[in-house]
């Protein structure tokens, strides 16, 4: 199916407001009205329900602004990456941010297996104790294991897992006493989200505003 393609861009796009409340699926829907509307030359998939070539680098966590959001969309016909964002913003809804576009080959990896981590900001809008943070980042980066238990349900079973979240850790920066920075092993190799680190932070109590700043591909990150 990639021989049909002509081109293929990478799009960096961001969820703002409301829009942190859409899933995947839904987000996927909106693109596919904007390209239809901005008349690209989106190439489909054959068959009986034929789809449009999307492919996203992985989902955004509910909740969770992002300015990093990477989408693959492969064309029938050329286009320029430059002039792509000019033509698709007055098209999108107001929390959709479209930023630059480029252009990869056709038959190059998938997306999703490129991720390897995530950066977050983690804001604690109501203020924590003057050097709580601190102490709890540097304790959990001290620690030689930090295990997670997961709940989940599984064909109406409550399950119980438990994963070691320490290597999935790549940085922890604070910032001042409400603020953190945090890079995330995420993907196929080791995910882990940041309400996770909040929770090994033992602050999952506090409310928190949280912000994807970038994602990073197997060939901007180096592996641990």
């Amino acid at each position: 199916m990639n021989s049909e393609a002509a081109q293929r861009l990478r799009i960096t796009f961001g969820k703002q407001g409301t829009l942190k409340y859409t899933g995947n699926l839904d987000t996927a829907k909106i693109w596919e009205r904007v390209l239809r509307r901005a008349q690209v030359p989106v190439l489909y998939t054959r068959g009986f329900t034929p789809r449009p070539r999307l492919q996203f680098a992985t989902a955004t966590p509910l909740g969770i602004t992002s300015e990093c959001e990477l989408l693959d969309v492969w064309l029938r016909e050329t286009v320029s990456p430059g002039a792509l964002s000019e033509r698709l913003t007055p098209l999108s809804p107001t929390d959709l941010s479209i930023g630059p576009a480029c252009e990869v080959p056709v038959a190059s990896p998938s997306l999703p297996t490129l991720v390897r981590a995530a950066s977050y900001r983690i804001h604690f809008p109501d203020g924590l104790a003057p050097g709580q943070l601190a102490e709890r980042v540097e304790s959990r980066l001290r620690a030689e294991t930090l295990p997670l238990r997961q709940e989940k349900m599984k064909r109406g079973k409550r399950q119980v897992a438990e994963k070691e979240a320490r290597p999935l850790i790549r940085q922890l920066l604070t910032e001042d006493d409400r603020t953190l920075q945090a890079t995330l092993a995420t993907g196929e190799r080791g995910n882990l989200r940041p309400r996770d680190l909040i929770l090994l932070l033992g602050l999952a109590e506090e409310f928190t505003e949280i912000h994807r700043t970038k994602l990073w591909l197997t060939e901007g990150i180096s592996e641990s």
